[in-house]
């Protein structure tokens, strides 16, 4: 959920994709020696960002998806833009970025995207299906930050989180059972912010964003391993804007999905998932009608960020 600040190079001729979150307006930007660049900004910062590429950009056609992508589509009506099904976008995203990475996941698997809150989709070769989800994500994370540890920003508390150790926030399985005394891992969490009523001074902020992480992680972990084993998967690829350069929820997440014998791989750039399927898909529509396609190939090129 945290912005990249650097000058998006409208003066280009370039193919954007763009994805309007709740939080966060994600561009996926190509330009004519195919590079890939990656930008995103407040999304109330979106509209002025819309008007500029609409304006006096070098826009060459323009891929939109996400909950504000019908409202984007009026301010980009004059230009070549198509509007992308949210969940087809994803998946192709998924697609081209794990080929970009030079991973190989056999289909299905499960597309867990972590952002303000958490939909998740199963991905086959040329489809996708939303599967379950939560409102628990990135949103609810920095409420509890911001009441508990006194940090309204998502950089901050995913840094201080890296530095925590939630096992003294965290009420243990093993601060109430010896080994003889119950089957389960000792180190599992017993309830979250459990030990935070008889929290002292010294109970370090760091902590307490490890453990607010940790309850967001353990949970979609939970939600996802169950939903696998209805769906008879055992893939899962974890993407989305709260989970990228967020070393604690990442985390929680992996320990918790392995726990439940899936593997995971998460995707690099995966905040721009969404944002990425937009641009690749964008030749699969016509302007402004957007049928749904999940077909399109990914571009020769690897990304920059601008």
């Amino acid at each position: 959920m945290q912005a990249t600040r650097q000058p998006i190079p409208w003066d280009e001729a370039v193919e954007v994709g763009f994805d309007l979150g709740a939080s966060l307006l994600k561009m996926a930007l190509r330009d004519d020696a195919h590079r890939i660049r990656y930008a995103s900004v407040p999304i109330d910062e979106g509209p002025a960002v819309l008007d500029r590429a609409a304006g006096g950009a070098r826009l060459r056609g323009a891929g939109l998806t996400g909950a504000g992508a019908e409202r984007a589509a009026a301010r980009l009506a004059a230009t070549s833009a198509v509007r992308v099904a949210e969940f087809d976008a994803w998946a192709q995203g998924a697609r081209v970025l794990l080929r970009h990475q030079s991973v190989a996941v056999a289909t299905p698997f499960l597309l867990l995207s972590v952002g303000t809150g958490t939909p998740i989709l199963r991905v086959e070769d040329e489809g996708v299906r939303h599967v379950g989800g939560s409102p628990l994500g990135g949103g609810c994370a920095m409420v509890l930050g911001a009441g508990l540890a006194g940090t309204a920003s998502f950089q901050e508390l995913a840094e201080l989180a890296a530095r925590g150790d939630r096992r003294h926030v965290d009420l243990l399985l093993g601060d109430l059972y010896s080994a003889n005394d119950t089957p389960l891992p000792l180190e599992a969490t017993a309830a979250h912010l459990g030990k935070l009523p008889r929290a002292t001074e010294e109970t370090r902020r760091a902590d307490l964003c490890d453990a607010i992480w940790g309850l967001v992680g353990d949970n979609l972990g939970l939600l996802c391993g169950a939903v696998a084993g209805r769906e008879g998967v055992t893939r899962v690829v974890v993407g989305g804007s709260t989970v990228q350069g967020n070393r604690s929820l990442e985390r929680s997440l992996r320990r918790m999905l392995r726990a439940h014998g899936l593997a995971v791989h998460f995707l690099e750039d995966g905040a721009h998932t969404g944002a990425r399927g937009a641009l690749e898909l964008l030749g699969a529509h016509s302007p402004l009608r957007g049928v749904p396609s999940a077909s399109a190939d990914a571009g020769p090129a690897g990304p920059t960020r601008c």
